[in-house]
């Protein structure tokens, strides 16, 4: 997280003007279960970039043929561009972090429907290169259809749940206004 010095004093001006008490173990919990979280989804993202490296080793150990290489490529490529959205993403949430607990709410809300529009683009993208990669290699079988089809249901569930937590966020938002 990036913050200048003057934000930092107007967070802290704003802290110390606030006649409302918060509980410090409340405040605890949820800066812990945030960075939780962050390091949680950054430890997935080196996980999974660790298994794509290994899986690129071992089909290049021996040489590549003209398929293997293209795989590759394309695997990489998409990688590459979920991990500049994922980057990104966050950035944007940490640095437009706003002027009070409702305004940072509805951006993580915002940030959850981002994912979701991005998920879906990329995920409809990856199966149409793929599809068409398969296709001019002659490998597209009916299996391959099915599976490239089954893999949008983990993709449904995550957007269902990331969906519920964006409405959450923002109820959680409106709540923290006061009434006026």
């Amino acid at each position: 997280m990036t913050t200048n010095e003057e934000e930092w004093k107007s967070i802290s001006a704003l802290w110390q003007t606030s006649h409302r008490e918060v509980s410090e173990t409340a405040l605890r919990r949820l800066i812990a279960a945030e960075r939780r979280g962050l390091v949680g989804a950054t430890l997935a993202e080196i996980v999974v970039l660790g298994v794509f490296l290994y899986v690129s080793l071992v089909v290049a150990r021996d040489g590549l043929a003209l398929w293997e290489a293209v795989w590759l490529v394309t695997l990489w490529t998409f990688a590459a561009v979920a991990a500049a959205f994922a980057w990104w993403n966050r950035r944007r949430t940490w640095n437009g972090i706003g002027r009070s607990v409702a305004e940072y709410r509805r951006l993580r809300a915002t940030k959850h429907l981002r994912s979701i529009r991005f998920a879906w683009a990329l995920f409809v993208a990856e199966i149409v290169v793929v599809a068409a990669e398969l296709a001019w290699f002659d490998r597209f079988t009916v299996l391959a259809a099915v599976i490239l089809a089954a893999l949008a249901l983990p993709l449904g569930v995550w957007s269902i749940w990331a969906k519920k937590r964006a409405a959450r966020e923002t109820a959680l938002a409106d709540m923290s206004e006061p009434a006026g």
